[in-house]
């Protein structure tokens, strides 16, 4: 480890994102770092050749690490950071998302703009999917979204084109918030046509993260360790479509890793686009079959009910049968089964279907029967 630069003592962020520039020193070997020595201001100390001892660094070559160079890049970043408006979350800060603590691979230091708290009670969960989306796969993306977006879902995604893209649109749709991982730096924004919904994320009090340096240019390998994080920061991941060998599925395994539920929307059987999500289906990823039934399966609806318009309100004020049968009928249920429950006549019933079917509350099913539509 040498210096051709003279060196002040770093404060610890200084020294954290100056190890954050070792080539090769990724997430794990980083962990170990610290495990080691506690402190990155000890270790920046260190004899090159006894931190070549910790197994998890003996294969880093730190006779080339120049420590001045680092700590003068890394005020740089912190500079360029603090005009910018990011946010730089080290591992060690109060501020750093629990979420990604509870990995055996999180980053050193999130570059975070917008809003991204330490610890959300709202729930969240991820819709990835193929870049090359089909008509169905983006609509279905961007539902889905909106649905789980309605009932206070925080929409986690990659900004990427096609699945990830709607996802986001669909989150905004509903009002809802959603966070951006990115595979470069947030000052990069890839691919560029997203950058205004970059900003429109950011704006509805959203975040775009990365754990690379503000300026990175995303590269084929980034992508893998961007989906760890979208996974890591959902309680559940929704593979909208994909293809065999579509990268989201490198989100499902990093999912299945850190036990996160996993979803699949099917697709047809004779689409290159949708055996990615069939197979997952297959091997036992949860199908969605529809918005509503994914919502009351990851236990939101409730939520929904809560956060839908008025019932009555296009109805006269003493017609309290819309929300009577629009109760009973929004997890699945046939006319003769909704009279049956709340006592009330037949034809009243079919007034309130037909009405709340009008309207786009309800949808019907095969065979007469009923549920709520949310997307």
């Amino acid at each position: 480890m040498r210096s051709s630069l003279p060196i002040t003592v770093p404060d610890r962020l200084e020294a954290t994102l100056a190890f954050d520039r070792v080539p090769g020193l990724g997430a794990r070997a980083y962990a170990a770092l610290v495990r080691t020595y506690g402190d990155e201001r000890e270790a920046l100390g260190e004899d090159p050749v006894r931190l070549g001892r910790v197994p998890e660094l003996s294969a880093i070559d730190w006779s080339v690490f120049d420590v001045g160079s680092a700590l003068e890049g890394a005020r740089r970043e912190i500079e360029e950071a603090r005009r910018a408006g990011v946010a730089l979350l080290p591992l060690w800060d109060e501020a750093y998302p629990e979420a990604l603590k509870a990995i055996h691979d999180p980053p050193a230091v999130l570059r975070v703009i917008g809003r991204l708290p330490a610890v959300t009670t709202a729930p969240a969960v991820a819709i990835v999917g193929s870049r090359k989306a089909t008509r169905y796969g983006s609509k279905t993306a961007r539902g889905l979204a909106a649905a789980l977006g309605t009932c206070g879902c925080v929409i986690v995604s990659g900004l990427a084109r096609g699945i990830d893209t709607a996802a986001h649109e669909g989150a905004l749709d509903a009002g809802a918030v959603t966070w951006a991982v990115l595979g470069g730096g947030v000052l990069e924004v890839y691919p560029q046509e997203n950058l205004g919904l970059a900003e429109r994320i950011v704006a509805a009090g959203g975040a775009l993260i990365s754990e690379r340096a503000l300026r990175a240019p995303a590269t084929p390998q980034s992508f893998p360790m961007r989906n760890r994080l979208i996974s890591a920061l959902a309680s559940a991941v929704v593979v909208a479509e994909a293809g065999a060998k579509s990268g989201a599925l490198n989100t499902v395994d990093s999912a299945l890793e850190q036990g996160r539920d996993v979803y699949a929307v099917p697709g047809n059987i004779d689409s290159p686009a949708s055996e990615g999500t069939n197979r997952l289906i297959r091997q036992g990823a949860r199908p969605v079959v529809s918005a509503a039934e994914l919502v009351r399966d990851l236990g939101l609806g409730e939520k929904l009910v809560q956060a839908r318009p008025s019932l009555i309100a296009a109805a006269p004020p003493e017609d309290e049968t819309m929300l009577r049968v629009y109760t009973e009928a929004r997890e699945g249920a046939s006319l003769d089964e909704i009279a049956e429950r709340t006592g009330l006549g037949a034809p009243s019933v079919a007034r309130a279907l037909s009405l709340l079917t009008v309207r786009g509350l309800l949808r019907e099913l095969p065979g007469k029967r009923y549920e709520e539509k949310i997307s």
